[in-house]
């Protein structure tokens, strides 16, 4: 199931801002709080930027003005990329305003609280800070935050620019980062400003960068794409030297080497420059993906490619989007992988820009490609870049996907195949925006976009609702239906009045009823559940004996739902709240639990 929603608020449907490369965390602990950030600025004009917070799984939006800026900063940051740590402290890698290339990576105990983010780091010269951040999961230093921010450190010397900032214990008092150079190459003069860590929960880090080994006078780049990888956490004296290539043997392997692409070529509005993405597998840390893009034919083409082995080797491209750019990978619990990218389509005053999702569960052997947006590339007019951004971003957490893009934001369902929410004031009919006041006209602009990737839960198990054909064979239990012969079966509603005497006979019949003897005599229901014209005996209707429903029984079970009979009369409601599911899917689980008992009373 896809969720998207334009997060700019009601009370800000007035504004026209191009808030554009918008970035996205998802606490792990608590996927109801998101953050997403964009080159948003200060509403109320204060020295503070805003981040867009949601409580509610992304369902509503709000700014909260906690990151140090500038007053009457039209876009509130340079670069910025949030992550949540342990105990829901929320970290933020920013080229802080003022400053140009001034670095700042922050910290926050609370996302929602008032307080300005404090400053960890701050310093300048450096470009394009991408934060990873996660809380050690066991050993003696369980609980500790490690933080990881890939940067261009433009001051490093001998132009190996490349380099990941890393802390051990983020959620200390005054946390100690250092900053670790991950390009042992001779260099054009610095690496390309992407810098992109994972870092995985057994503490394997991996690293993407191009390093950048010519630039020609028309702003012509040959790069080698490199993955470097780190085993402890990158604690060590020689951190991320885990991984070496077998042609030269130092640090980092090439996966791809000579691609090329022109600095700062202009494609829908949007500059390019190369992109970078990579993704581990939660569930293994020897699996790990990339992509990547350079120019191929004259197209701006993204690339996939994976290692099974720790990056050791590569496969050959799994597959290449031509004129595309900001590839996002994330991998569920599940195997999951998604691809998030927009693609520039069409010609002249005809082009679109698309922002696609795929979903593969065998790399990308066959995919299913959700079209997520498809809206006009030529407006609105490009204020500054970049346009849309020189990123997106996407998080799994669970099963889940959780993702962020910018695009236009005209009101037009034609433009969202998938359904879309409008936060802000719209008339979906007349494909026009309006401010707070709900009549004044708002011409286009360029908007942040959450969307979310949940499977389908009810449709992953009515797969299996073929497999209830073979219930048919408690059709059987219609030889004890004898209720059938007679019409009197719907007189068993008279069975409210067996308390009284005449029925006491039958107390003598067996262990259905009550012993005899003198004084009232105690009834007992008789062991048998009545739907439509069927009776059932109780186990034919445990939920155990179903199975399309294997995979929630447990779950149901611990709410008290055990039987067929009360999964169908369950309120989806309540459902939803006891079992985390969405609302969609708590009606899907009842509707299943429909279809299979009307296969039993057939």
């Amino acid at each position: 199931m896809i969720t998207l929603i334009n997060i700019i608020p009601q009370s800000l449907s007035g504004e026209t801002r191009q808030d554009s490369e918008p970035n996205i965390a998802v606490n792990p602990a608590d996927s109801n709080q998101i953050a997403i950030t964009a080159f948003t600025p200060n509403p109320m004009g204060g020295s503070n930027a805003p981040i867009f917070v949601s409580t509610d799984g992304g369902s509503t939006w709000s700014l909260n003005n906690i990151v140090p800026s500038q007053s009457g900063s039209t876009t509130g940051t340079g670069d910025i990329t949030p992550r949540f740590g342990g105990g829901s402290r929320f970290y933020a890698g920013i080229l802080r305003v003022p400053g140009g290339l001034r670095l700042n990576i922050l910290r926050t105990a609370s996302f929602t609280g008032a307080g300005t983010m404090a400053v960890l780091v701050d310093r300048t010269n450096v470009d394009q800070p991408y934060t990873q951040a996660l809380a050690v999961p066991s050993g003696p230093d369980a609980g500790k935050d490690r933080v990881y921010v890939g940067i261009n450190d433009l001051g490093a010397s001998g132009g190996k620019t490349a380099t990941v900032e890393r802390s051990l214990d983020g959620a200390a008092a005054s946390p100690t980062f250092n900053s670790l150079r991950i390009e042992k190459r001779t260099t054009a003069g610095q690496n390309g400003p992407q810098i992109r860590p994972a870092v995985h929960p057994d503490g394997t880090v991996y690293a993407v960068f191009y390093g950048w080994r010519s630039f020609s006078s028309s702003n012509l780049v040959t790069a080698d794409v490199t993955v470097v990888r780190d085993d402890n956490w990158a604690s060590g004296t020689t951190p991320f030297a885990a991984l070496k290539d077998p042609g030269d043997n130092l640090a980092g392997r090439l996966v791809v080497k000579g691609v090329q692409f022109t600095w700062n070529a202009i494609m829908g509005q949007e500059r390019l420059g190369g992109d970078l993405s990579i993704a581990v597998d939660p569930s293994n840390s020897s699996t790990v993906y990339i992509a990547y893009c350079d120019v191929q034919s004259g197209s701006y083409t993204i690339h996939i490619r994976r290692s099974t082995d720790r990056g050791a080797t590569w496969s050959p491209d799994l597959k290449t989007i031509s004129s595309a750019k900001n590839p996002a990978l994330a991998i569920t619990s599940a195997g999951t992988v998604g691809l998030a990218y927009q693609r520039l389509t069409g010609s002249g005053s005809s082009q679109r820009w698309e922002t696609h999702l795929e979903l593969t569960s065998n790399a990308f052997s066959t995919s299913q490609d959700l079209v997520l947006a498809t809206v006009p590339a030529n407006t609105p007019t490009r204020t500054f870049l970049p346009y849309i951004g020189d990123y997106m971003h996407m998080v799994a957490v669970g099963n889940s996907l959780y993702g962020v893009f910018s695009t236009n934001n005209t009101p037009d369902p034609a433009n969202f195949p998938q359904g879309v929410t409008y936060l802000r004031n719209h008339n979906f009919a007349t494909k026009k925006l309006f401010a707070v006041n709900g009549t004044t006209e708002v011409a286009p602009s360029i908007d942040p976009f959450f969307f979310k990737y949940t499977p389908t839960l009810v449709t992953s198990l009515t797969k299996l609702t073929k497999l209830t054909l073979f219930t048919k064979l408690t059709s059987l239990t219609k030889l004890t239906l004898f209720t059938k012969l007679t019409p009197l079966t719907k007189l068993t509603l008279f069975t409210k009045f067996t308390v009284l005497p005449p029925f006491t006979p039958f107390t003598k019949i067996g262990p259905v009823i009550g012993p005899p003897g003198p004084g009232p005599v105690e009834i007992r229901p008789l062991p048998f559940i009545r739907f439509a014209n069927t009776l059932f005996a109780p186990e034919d209707l445990e939920l155990a004996r179903f199975e399309p429903l294997a995979g929630i029984a447990e779950a149901l079970g611990g709410i008290g739902i055990t039987s067929l009979h009360q999964l169908v009369t369950a309120d989806p409601y309540a459902l939803s709240s006891q079992l985390g599911l969405t609302r969609e899917d708590a009606d899907r689980l009842v509707e299943l639990g429909q279809q299979l008992l009307r296969s039993l009373a057939h």
